[in-house]
C-alpha cells in the first residue's frame, strides 16, 4: 500500500524513534547517504526497512530519484527527525486504501518541538502522494514537491523535533541559504537593498515578529527569533555576495564550501 522514504545520514541519536512510529507501513525505504555512526545497525532490527544508498547532499534529488524503487504505489516523505502517532499511521493506511483515482495525495499536519519545548501547531505539508505525480521545480533547497490534483487534509498530525539546539540550526540555514544563493538569477540577486539600515531594520522585524508571540518560552523563543532574523540576513547577504562572485569583485570559495 504505502512506502515511506526516509532520506539519512549519521543520525543515531533520533532514527531509532522515527523507525518505532513506522513500524505499520508496508516498507521503509531508508536511503542513505554513506553514514559512518549506528544508524544502519539500528536501523537493521526493522523488518519493514530497506536500505539504499545515495551520494547527494540535496534531499530534493533523493526524493525524487529514490521514488522510483519505492514498492508501492502511495509514497509518504518522511525525516528523521519526524515521528509519526498511531493514529495518523492508521489513517494514512485507511485514506490511501480508499482514494479514488482523482485523489493525487494528502497534506498532513504537524506539531513542532523547536529547541526542546512544544510550539503548538506547525504547517501542514503535502507529505503523501501516489507514486509518479509529485514533483520538485528546484528553485529553493527547502520547497516541497508539487502534486497535482486532489489534495484532502488529514485530520491527524506527526510531530517534528526540529532543531534542538542553535548548532543544529545555523549550519542547516548555511547549508540551504547557500545552495538557493547559488541557483538564483541574476536579477533576483540584484534586487537585494544591501543598505546597512535596511538590513538592519529587517533584521530587527524579524526578531520582533519571532519573539513576541512566542516569549511565554523564554530562551527557546528568543533562539527561535534570532534565528529567524539571522536566517532572513543570510539569505540576502548571500544573494548579494552571489552576485559579485559573478562579476569576478570575489572568489566563490577558499575553505572548501565549494
Amino acid at each position: 500500500m504505502i512506502t515511506i522514504l526516509l532520506p539519512v545520514k549519521n543520525v543515531e541519536n533520533i532514527i531509532g524513534e522515527c523507525l518505532a512510529s513506522i513500524t505499520w507501513a508496508d516498507e521503509v525505504l531508508l536511503v542513505d547517504g554513506n553514514s559512518t555512526d549506528k544508524t544502519l545497525e539500528i536501523a537493521a532490527s526493522y523488518s519493514n526497512v530497506r536500505v539504499i544508498q545515495h551520494p547527494s547532499k540535496d534531499i530534493r534529488v533523493i526524493v525524487s530519484e529514490a521514488e522510483s524503487l519505492a514498492r508501492n504505489p502511495w509514497v509518504f516523505w518522511l525525516c528523521a527527525d519526524e515521528i509519526v502517532t498511531p493514529e495518523l499511521g492508521k489513517e494514512i493506511m485507511e485514506r490511501c486504501a480508499a482514494a479514488p483515482n482523482e485523489v493525487s495525495g494528502f497534506w498532513v499536519p504537524t506539531r513542532d518541538i523547536l529547541f526542546g519545548v512544544e510550539w503548538g501547531a506547525g504547517a501542514p505539508w503535502p507529505r503523501i502522494w501516489r507514486k509518479g505525480r509529485a514533483k520538485f521545480e528546484f528553485k529553493h533547497m527547502h520547497e516541497m514537491p508539487v502534486i497535482h490534483g486532489e489534495m484532502p487534509m488529514l485530520t491527524h498530525f506527526y510531530w517534528h523535533v526540529n532543531n534542538p539546539n542553535i548548532r543544529t540550526l545555523v549550519p542547516k540555514l548555511l547549508r540551504y541559504e547557500y545552495t538557493d544563493a547559488q541557483s538564483a538569477t541574476d536579477d533576483a540577486c540584484a534586487r537585494i537593498n544591501t543598505s546597512f539600515w535596511y538590513q538592519l531594520g529587517r533584521f530587527c522585524y524579524y526578531a520582533v515578529r519571532g519573539y513576541w508571540p512566542n516569549r511565554r518560552l523564554g530562551f527557546p523563543a528568543t533562539a527561535y527569533a534570532l534565528g529567524l532574523a539571522f536566517g532572513q540576513l543570510l539569505r540576502h547577504l548571500l544573494l548579494a555576495e552571489e552576485l559579485r562572485i559573478r562579476k569576478g569583485l570575489t572568489k566563490r570559495d577558499t575553505h572548501g564550501w565549494g
